[in-house]
């Protein structure tokens, strides 16, 4: 599996086995489906997605469902994910209501991470930067060299928690899209690809069940 720190979903330590939700998901996954599970060391999200496209890696978690990955990967949705919001210092005055908010303001987003079609088509019109991780974007936003952020609903609550940032973050009202299904993404040249029926069979049992679900409720006290 390859993986990235990016808590709450995926807690890399050292001299620890990887942990967070989503790895706890696949785990579950691969022990149902009778397989053994390896974990890469901590690797960028945009690495990892070349890796499965040249089999150098099996599987990810957390993936949403898109064309270009469809090419290089099978996508097995698990989970929805939550809705985007934006996320600020409390010392931004402006709430943002409206994407006609955004302007005048810098945007941090993720690369590699897909977004709301809503704010894709005005991305042009605003001042984005994209970042290498959520952790460094809400850096920027802490150090004032960033306005917003925007991410997952979920994401944003964990990070406002954190102690470094000292309840100095905020939520603004507007969201966007619905929750999109979430995917374990299985490489098509991966040596994991041959197993794809009891992999596949393994999350629809987890699903059905209650497993899947218990793991990420359980998720929302890490």
């Amino acid at each position: 599996m390859c993986i990235d720190h990016f808590p709450p979903r995926q807690i890399i330590e050292e001299g620890k086995e990887p942990t967070g939700y989503s790895v706890e998901i696949v785990k579950a996954v691969i022990q149902e489906a009778g397989l053994t599970l390896g974990f890469t060391p901590d690797t960028p999200f945009t690495r990892c997605l070349r890796m499965l496209k040249y089999g150098q890696s099996d599987l990810m978690a957390g993936l949403i469902d898109t064309p270009e990955r469809q090419e290089y990967m099978v996508l097995l949705p698990y989970s929805s994910e939550s809705v985007k919001r934006f996320f600020s210092l409390k010392s931004l005055k402006r709430n943002i209501e409206t994407l006609d908010d955004l302007k005048g303001l810098s945007v941090s987003t993720v690369r590699g991470f897909e977004y709301p079609e809503e704010f894709e088509q005005v991305e042009s019109s605003i001042d984005v930067t994209r970042v290498g991780s959520v952790e460094a974007a809400f850096e920027m936003v802490r150090l004032k060299r960033i306005d917003v952020v925007i991410v997952s609903d979920f994401r944003g609550k964990h990070y406002s928690q954190l102690p470094r940032f000292d309840d100095q973050l905020k939520s603004h009202p507007l969201t966007l899209a619905p929750p999109k299904p979430v995917n374990i993404g299985i490489s098509k040249k991966g040596n994991a690809f041959k197993y794809l029926p009891q992999i596949e069979r393994a999350v629809k049992k987890l699903q059905k069940n209650g497993t899947i679900e218990a793991l990420l409720y359980s998720s929302e006290t890490i």
